[in-house]
């Protein structure tokens, strides 16, 4: 296969993630970003050619093929704690298949989700799989270091019964639609600090968005971080929306930022 896509004749530099061996890559509707390389294993007679892609097409492909990366994090788990993984493919068995197409005139590889296992229960793989609390539970059994924030998507007030539990160390934002208010917080759990009223200033709020960020440090050096995120986006927030301090804002829609402790510059 790799002959016949002739990358060594096309390809001047297959020894790592330059923009000689840069290609485009296009799944499911969207382009990205992808590198060819090679190396030459020991005790093997031939090169090794493998393809590299961008971080957002792992996180389209974790969506698409949600059964394959959670058995891949139960293997993963597995190892992690007693150093074997055993035949999973035998204990969890399904098959997915992605096809993989290379045009070597254009430079462009084409992914195409050929065979797609169902999950029992859709929603709730859905909704596990866009988790910010699994996107960060996967960098750390991938062994991923570098400091990260998780974002969420927006959702109903009743969604919070649905989240993943113990969601930690976040800066969120809260919503009232029919009283067009907004508000900015953090808490090291999110469930506790949003369950009940909680927020006199925003008490009958509709939605919520959050944020998860890495945990690195203590729990004193974590609030720190999430204290400093928070004044900063209610500070930015303060000049675009009405506010209670009466900031200069450029009032970009009808809500009012409800926070009454705002950096004034």
């Amino acid at each position: 296969m790799c002959k016949s896509w002739r990358l060594q004749k096309i390809f001047s530099d297959l020894g790592g993630k330059k923009y000689q061996n840069q290609i485009s890559i296009e799944f499911d509707g969207e382009k990205y970003l992808g590198w060819m390389t090679s190396t030459l294993p020991n005790k093997r007679g031939s090169k090794a050619y493998r393809l590299f892609y961008e971080e957002r097409l792992t996180d389209a492909l974790k969506k698409v093929f949600r059964m394959s990366y959670m058995r891949d994090l139960e293997g993963r788990i597995r190892y992690a704690n007693v150093k074997e993984r055993g035949d999973l493919e035998k204990e969890i068995p399904f098959w997915e298949f992605l096809d993989l197409e290379y045009d070597s005139d254009k430079k462009i590889c084409y992914l195409t989700a050929y065979y797609i296992h169902q999950a029992d229960f859709p929603d709730l793989f859905s909704n596990i799989i866009q988790s910010p609390k699994l996107k960060r539970i996967g960098d750390d059994i991938f062994g991923k270091k570098e400091w990260k924030i998780y974002p969420s998507r927006w959702k109903s007030r009743k969604s919070l019964d649905s989240e993943l539990p113990n969601i930690s160390n976040v800066v969120y934002i809260l919503a009232d639609e029919k009283n067009k208010l907004v508000y900015v917080g953090e808490a090291e759990n999110l469930q506790q600090r949003l369950k009940g009223d909680g927020h006199p200033s925003i008490k009958n709020w509709t939605h919520y968005n959050y944020s998860v960020l890495r945990e690195i440090g203590s729990k004193s050096k974590q609030k720190e971080v999430r204290l400093a995120i928070e004044r900063w986006l209610i500070s930015e927030m303060a000049s675009m929306f009405k506010n209670t301090k009466n900031i200069t804002s450029i009032n970009l829609s009808d809500y009012t930022l409800t926070n009454t402790k705002i950096d004034v510059i």
